[in-house]
């Protein structure tokens, strides 16, 4: 019942993610709100937060909120705008650490945004830590796809990285996922919370050698017309599921994109079946040695992850310890739509004809006891028994981030690539009710529920799975499109 990792409630430029269509009406986001306004909606969400965020003091203890919420109120004067006001009142968001927790401007706001800003006119690749130009939207031809971002306006690129993460979610305390989503998103999240600057000073090494370059801030317009002269690196288009086999080495690579039962349909394709084809065919090609590739899957339904989880024990194994909620009353969830959302339509009418059952706690429970019933994992008779290697990234996360920690704790997989963007002891999901702010009309996402993985009482909270093999391409590499992890899996493969 889980949503995908990640809602992108943004333009990114340079071939990612665009939400806007060319001819958005610009409508202005310079609105400026009275301090009176911004403290009701400050109220608004803090009120909102305490009583149903089922994680909010998970990483951070109720006197640390307090003090991040009183200091967002202090940050709030008059003639603020909305961006102004986002700045002021996302510390206490991050704090809570839960990717699924996000938030929008509202969009004709956004647009404005789109439509009346310059921006940093570059994608960016981030690797080891270090930025990269991915492409060249900019005036200037002279700056190659592949030189190393040193400093923006002054600003060595860690410093300015440090800042931006201050602005974005994560689960527990990694920072793989905050890499590769600041990627989709760098060219508007240093406009929304670093300024929009006329030109950018960088400083840049190429080729071993390091120069200084001035480049103009350029329209989001102008930036499309750029991006058509400018190719996409290299990408395979994968299908969201696929099965590989490795005859001589007797491996199997097993890529699952996404645990989306929408998108997988999409395709034309059937989960449950799929699996049970492709354990099938591991068995009958006696392959021993398994590479599942989780990169980029963001997640999806729960019951895929346990149901690939099934196929890789020997003995019922526990998934879940626990689904629990936080709010206990229709007045927590009223500035929200979370009595209006289908899925709680659908268990609600089942409790009480009207939709609305006088304890909104009984439709907490019943959703509980209908999604995950928390009982061990029973393995399957076609289960595959030899050794797992799993591929993943910092899009690894939500459902995948289930089956990667509880994979390697019972099937002792091998972890490969980059830290994986679900924390080890759980995240937070099922259901979601989006709360819109009176006067600015933000909108934030918010999880009802609070996932408690089956690990071991010792596991840190907030830990995401590490790779037993980190490995990451060069710049060089990346551009190639080399698999440099996938290459590693199967050398480690031939080694065994």
């Amino acid at each position: 019942m889980r949503l995908n990792l990640i809602s992108v409630a943004a333009i990114v430029v340079a071939g990612v993610t665009t939400l806007l269509p060319a001819s958005a009406p610009a409508q202005t986001e310079s609105e400026v709100f009275t301090r009176r306004d911004l403290l009701d909606d400050l109220a608004v969400l803090r009120t909102t937060m305490e009583r149903t965020h089922p994680s909010i003091y998970r990483y951070t203890d109720r006197a640390r909120m307090d003090e991040l919420f009183e200091e967002a109120e202090q940050n709030i004067a008059d003639d603020m705008d909305l961006l102004e006001f986002q700045r002021a009142v996302a510390p206490p968001i991050t704090a809570i650490r839960c990717s699924h927790t996000s938030w929008n401007l509202p969009r004709p706001a956004f647009g404005a945004v789109m439509q009346g800003s310059r921006f940093f006119p570059f994608s960016v690749k981030f690797i080891g830590g270090r930025a990269y130009v991915k492409r060249n939207l900019s005036d200037d031809l002279s700056i190659d796809p592949g030189a190393e971002i040193l400093s923006i306006n002054a600003v060595p690129v860690g410093e300015l990285v440090d800042e931006l993460f201050g602005y974005m979610w994560t689960d527990g305390y990694g920072r793989s996922l905050k890499y590769r989503t600041l990627e989709r998103m760098f060219p508007i999240n240093y406009r929304l919370y670093i300024g929009e600057p006329e030109s950018f000073d960088l400083e840049l090494r190429s080729g071993g050698e390091e120069r200084s370059v001035q480049i103009s801030a350029l329209p989001y317009m102008q930036m499309r017309q750029n991006a058509a002269r400018v190719a996409e690196p290299p990408r395979e288009n994968h299908p969201p599921l696929s099965f590989e086999e490795f005859g001589q080495q007797r491996v199997g690579l097993l890529t699952i994109r996404t645990f989306s039962s929408g998108a997988i349909a999409e395709a034309g394709l059937d989960f449950e079946a799929f699996l049970d084809e492709t354990f099938r065919r591991v068995e009958a090609a006696g392959i021993r040695t398994l590479i599942i590739d989780l990169r980029d899957n963001e997640g999806g339904e729960d019951e895929y992850g346990s149901l690939l989880f099934s196929y890789l024990i020997a003995t019922p194994t526990p998934y879940y310890d626990a689904h629990t909620f936080r709010g206990r009353s229709y007045a927590d969830y009223e500035a929200t739509d979370l009595v209006e959302h289908p899925l709680f339509q659908e268990f609600a009418l089942e409790l009480d004809p009207s939709g609305r059952p006088e304890d909104i706690t009984k439709v907490f429970d019943e959703m509980v006891r209908s999604g995950w019933d928390n009982s061990p994992v029973d393995p399957r008779e076609s289960g595959f028994d030899g050794r797992v290697f799993i591929l993943m990234n910092g899009l690894t996360g939500s459902t995948a981030a289930e089956v990667v920690t509880l994979t390697k704790l019972h099937a002792n997989a091998t972890l490969i690539g980059e830290e994986a963007a679900g924390a080890e002891n759980g995240c937070n999901g099922g259901l979601f009710a989006t709360l819109t702010l009176p006067h600015t009309g933000m909108t934030f996402r918010l999880p009802v529920f609070r996932y408690e993985n089956a690990v071991p009482s010792d596991t840190e909270p907030g830990h995401c799975p590490q790779p037993d093999h980190a490995v990451a391409p060069t710049i060089e590499q990346f551009f190639a499109d080399e698999d440099v992890e996938l290459a590693l899996a199967l050398l480690l493969a031939a080694e065994d």
